[in-house]
């Protein structure tokens, strides 16, 4: 059965570019077809997570910079004071299952530290 319409120019050429000849051909469509539709998603994923990497950098710095300045004005007592007031810092979930420990550890050290210092 042939088609009422008169062949569009150009059309040809697309269906012969779109038939594949090998299952390679086919494949290598297939591997083009889902790497177009998923660039987008991966680009908004790379965006977000450069994002997350560069606030933890920030983050792991400034906390390096308090423990430093902290060390400087009081020794091991000074830093597991800070780490104190870091652990408190803690978002809600973290702080419940880590804060608490290492706020245990840091009243146990700033506790024998000011201890052995009145000695």
């Amino acid at each position: 059965m042939q088609s009422s319409r008169p062949p569009v120019p150009g059309t040809e050429f697309a269906e012969m570019a779109t038939q594949y000849k090998t299952i390679g051909q086919a494949m290598d469509g297939l591997t083009e077809t889902i790497s177009n539709k998923l660039l987008p998603v991966y680009q908004k994923l790379s965006e977000e997570g450069i994002k997350r990497v560069v606030d933890l950098t920030d983050t792991l710095a400034n906390s390096i910079d308090r423990l430093t300045a902290a060390f400087d004005s009081g020794g091991l007592t000074g830093v597991l004071g800070e780490l104190l007031n870091m652990a408190n810092e803690l978002p809600g979930p973290i702080k419940s299952t880590w804060g608490s420990r290492w706020c245990s550890i840091c009243e146990y050290g700033c506790i024998k530290g000011s201890e052995s210092s009145d000695v």
